[in-house]
């Protein structure tokens, strides 16, 4: 699965990638994820964007 370039982007950067893949997810979240992945020192793969981003909705 690829990997997604999110550690070293800017929020709206984030956003407009989240709407492009369908992930729906906001600043805040995006934000959180950066964290998260930056702690494990790698970027995270689209198969983990679209669980965490699944698992987050709000319906």
């Amino acid at each position: 699965m690829p990997e997604l370039r999110v550690l070293d982007r800017k929020p709206a950067d984030l956003v407009r990638l989240g709407k492009e893949a369908q992930l729906h997810l906001n600043e805040g979240e995006f934000a959180a994820i950066q964290k998260y992945f930056e702690r494990l020192g790698r970027e995270p793969t689209q198969l983990e964007l679209e669980t965490i981003a699944q698992t987050w909705s709000e319906h």
